[in-house]
């Protein structure tokens, strides 16, 4: 029995960040209004780009070598024709993964970025994080809307 195996893309917050990445951030935002960590290139269009590039070429091929009908462009045809349908039953399975990372990672930078706006300096940055303690020396830090100390 054949099985079908994809790949999952799924967003991991990274955490808090560093004093120094916070203060280059900082220092990004005073002097660019206009600088922005969510990037407009940084859409599910512009990741999945390339599928539709291959769908639209191995579609062309597919049809000119079914439409000469002779001997090797029929082959050359076959071989498009799975390769769409590969294409196709690969862009299925993964574009729903790929479009929650890219919009839980927009959030995440986006609130982060806002957080970095509204902070005075990384002390009061960090109070924006919930930290939860798994026990021993394992934490985890969470980026929050709202001061948690």
């Amino acid at each position: 029995m054949a099985a079908l195996i994809y790949t999952t893309t799924k967003f991991n917050e990274p955490g808090l960040i560093s004093k120094e990445m916070y203060e280059v951030l900082k220092m990004k935002y005073n002097n660019d209004n206009n600088y922005n960590l969510v990037s407009e290139h940084d859409s599910f269009q512009d990741m999945v780009g390339s599928y539709y590039l291959w769908m639209i070429i191995s579609f062309v091929v597919m049809i000119m070598g079914f439409g000469l009908g002779e001997g090797i462009t029929t082959v050359i045809g076959g071989f498009a024709m799975m390769s769409l349908i590969t294409s196709v039953i690969y862009y299925i399975s993964e574009a729903p993964s790929k479009s929650k990372f890219v919009k839980e990672r927009n959030i995440y930078l986006t609130k982060l970025e806002s957080v970095i706006k509204e902070s005075v300096d990384y002390d009061d940055f960090t109070m924006f994080y919930k930290i939860i303690d798994f026990g021993g020396s394992s934490k985890s830090y969470i980026l929050t809307k709202r001061r948690q100390r």
